[in-house]
């Protein structure tokens, strides 16, 4: 499916570009520029579906803009994640292709069930576990324009999943008001990029991005491929307990695709496509080792049509309805050689080999409504309905897995694998909501923010979802923001209904876990400083945990869980050519189940620039955190790490930069907690890796 989707978009991408390369051109006078009267400037859309400066938003967030990203040292989304306040983001042993990550020291499963992540207003997420990592793990830096990493709850907005966090990702091709919006795209009418990367481990890495406009018409659309052979780790393999060289190879496609018609000024019709695909073999699956047979792989596929309307002078509407696909393949060996010898008819010393399969597919409906009431009192509202449905989800296994997972011996072997054993209840439900919201400003220093959410999910029930919100300008630096949010996650279908697993086994009674959180944060503002201090107390009921039995997960609702901690937030202009921003977190209470999280979290990142030359360097830091050992009752301190990258790039003309990145700097050996008992250290980490880029402008 994937190799006819590459070489259609590519075709489209050639031909839409007139075989005109130019990498960088709208960006090439920017890039040089060190402000942070920038970054004090940048607009969120994420907390309130309405722009904001990211000083006046009604929410605790971050935003990263292209500029930053394009002066770090970095490829991933999940890589990023360590750079931002409240958030974590680690390699695990669940597999090779993506890591596990954390809003506020909380997360319970391999997947970052807890945080919503949105893709120009697509959600990001499937069935069967809802988090990010499971759908597009180790997304690309390259196509972003904007990142807004919003904290804390924001049910209220967007429903299930948006529990402790939501991450509002703005491509390059996204579609965004001109007339209000200062990030929207307002480069050329055409416009084309390309970027090549190379490193260690023969990583290659290609970027191609174009747009062209003629008329009411306008397309765009970028394509990103990264193959990487893997760096060479020893291990301890966990059916023998032997030193085992195993290494974490992978290859990657991003893609996506954008028309659009403009009818009139206030008209305009448009749809979105986006597909990536990423596999990898060897490491780790399930916390085993097994050199031939280890792989997974990932498939995503989500488009839409929009249509944009305005109704009066007052009120606009989108209306978007789209259709979301979701694949995914794990194969890996469950048992050691001999291991059900006794215990098989016939009898065999093969291991258990797995090979599972998972799809889901959802259609969505959403329509969002601005009504202007007056110059200082707006009120959006709106609907959305998704249709989900797991069509597939079982494994093929050359011993009767059933058999296996529910006792019944003799296990059947079969010695191939035309026979497949269900790994859940197949499962469809409709979810439904509806929103309002009230902005309103007074005294002309007083932002005011209400609003609720009611949500119906089938076989779960119905929930309410409020938020209030209050801005105060105190002065033209200080700026006080007090928060109140309440969310809720319903559970997936792994969750709820998992069987004939021997890691994850399903819990039909399982209630959605519900949080309410107050904030309070100050900001102080200038030409040469910016920071921000913020305080959160979150209270979870029926909060969703993990309960072991042997090698089984369960999920349970357990007791209520308080998280309370502090975030800041720190950019110093150095001078004209230098810029430093720091970020501290601590968590004072954390729940129990989140011990492979740490309690303290810090990063800095320095730019500075020579003339052509610019140099940024990244350091973040995990305090400590934990592994389990034994039988899953008993835990193991990891020490806390420290971890540098960084990138030097070169203007060597108007037309060629160069940039050389190198992550983990100082070469120091990792280890990050597993999700179960593996032997060893833990999850082994990259040693120094190195990357070279080429971008050519025209």
């Amino acid at each position: 499916m994937y190799q006819k989707f590459i070489r259609l978009l590519l075709h489209v991408l050639v031909v839409v570009s007139g075989l005109r390369l130019v990498a960088w051109s709208e960006a090439v006078d920017y890039y040089y520029t060190l402000s942070l009267t920038d970054l004090m400037n940048t607009t969120v859309t994420g907390s309130t579906l309405t722009e904001h400066k990211s000083s006046k938003a009604p929410s605790s967030v971050t935003v990263i803009t292209q500029d930053e990203i394009s002066r770090l040292g970095l490829h991933t989304l999940e890589e990023l994640m360590n750079y931002i306040p409240g958030f974590q983001s680690i390699r695990q042993s669940e597999s090779s292709i993506h890591n596990s990550y954390s809003a506020r020291a909380r997360r319970i499963g391999t997947t970052g069930r807890e945080i919503l992540v949105l893709l120009n207003g697509m959600r990001l997420d499937n069935s069967w576990s809802g988090g990010l990592e499971s759908t597009i793990p180790a997304l690309r830096l390259s196509s972003i324009k904007r990142l807004e990493f919003i904290r804390g709850p924001g049910s209220a907005i967007y429903g299930s999943n948006a529990f402790l966090g939501v991450i509002n990702i703005v491509t390059v091709i996204a579609e965004e008001d001109t007339k209000t919006n200062s990030n929207a795209d307002n480069s050329a009418n055409q416009l084309s990029k390309f970027k090549l990367s190379s490193g260690s481990h023969s990583f290659k890495d290609y970027y191609m991005q174009v747009k062209n406009q003629w008329g009411k018409n306008s397309v765009a659309g970028y394509l990103n491929y990264t193959k990487d052979n893997g760096d060479s780790f020893v291990a301890k393999n966990g059916f023998t307990d032997a030193d085992t060289v195993i290494r974490d190879p992978f290859n990657s496609m991003e893609s996506a695709m954008k028309y659009r018609y403009q009818w009139t000024t206030n008209q305009k019709t448009w749809m979105e496509l986006i597909y990536t695909r990423k596999y990898g073999d060897d490491f780790y699956i399930s916390d085993k080792i097994s050199h031939d047979y280890n792989r997974s792989e990932i498939e995503y596929f989500n488009g839409y049509l929009a249509h944009n309307i305005r109704i009066s002078k007052e009120v606009s509407s989108i209306i978007k309805m789209g259709v979301r696909r979701w694949i995914q393949n794990v194969a890996g060996q469950a048992t050691s050689e001999g291991e059900l010898f006794d215990f098989s008819l016939p009898q065999s010393r093969d291991p258990l080999l797995v090979n599972a399969s998972l799809k889901d597919k959802a259609f969505w409906l959403k329509i969002d409504n601005d009504w202007q009431a007056s110059i200082h009192h707006t009120y959006q509202y709106g609907f959305e309905f998704r249709h989900a449905k797991l069509e597939e989800a079982k494994a093929e296994n050359n011993f009767d897995l059933a058999d296996l997972v529910n006792g019944l011996f003799p296990v059947r072997y079969y010695g191939d694998f035309n026979q497949g054993t269900p790994l859940s209840l197949l499962q469809s439900r409709d979810i439904s909501g509806l929103y309002l919201q009230y902005q309103g400003s007074y005294f002309n220093d007083i932002d005011f923010t209400a609003g609720v959410r009611i949500d119906d999910y089938q076989h779960i029930g119905s929930h309410v979802s409020p938020r209030l919100g209050a801005v105060y300008s105190y002065d033209d630096n200080q700026t006080f923001k007090l928060l109140y949010g309440e969310a809720f996650r319903a559970p997936g279908i792994s969750e709820l209904y998992a069987i004939n697993n021997k890691t994850v086994a399903g819990n039909p009674a399982l209630d959605p876990e519900t949080v309410s959180t107050w904030e309070l944060l100050w900001l102080f503002q200038n030409n040469q400083l910016n920071t921000s201090f913020g305080y959160f107390f979150s209270e979870i009921s029926q909060s969703i945990t993990q309960q072991h039995e042997n090698t089984i997960r369960t999920f349970v609702n357990g007791k209520n869980e308080i998280v309370k901690g502090l975030e800041t937030e720190v950019a110093y202009q150095l001078s004209e050519n230098s810029l430093l921003k720091m970020n501290y977190s601590h968590i004072f209470d954390k729940p129990e189940s989140s011990f492979r999280e740490s309690d303290s979290t810090f990063s800095s990142v320095l730019d500075l620039q020579f003339s052509e030359l610019q140099f940024n360097l990244s350091v973040y830091h995990h305090g400590v955190k934990e592994i389990l050992r034994n039988d899953n009752s008993t835990k193991e301190t990891l020490k806390s790490t420290w971890m540098a990258n960084s990138k030097l790039s070169y203007r060597v003309s108007d037309e060629v930069t160069l940039s050389l990145l190198v992550k983990n700097l100082f070469n120091k050996e990792m280890f990050t907690p597993s999700q179960d008992v593996i032997s060893g250290e833990g999850t082994p980490n990259r040693l120094r890796t190195w990357y070279f880029e080429f971008s050519y402008v025209h």
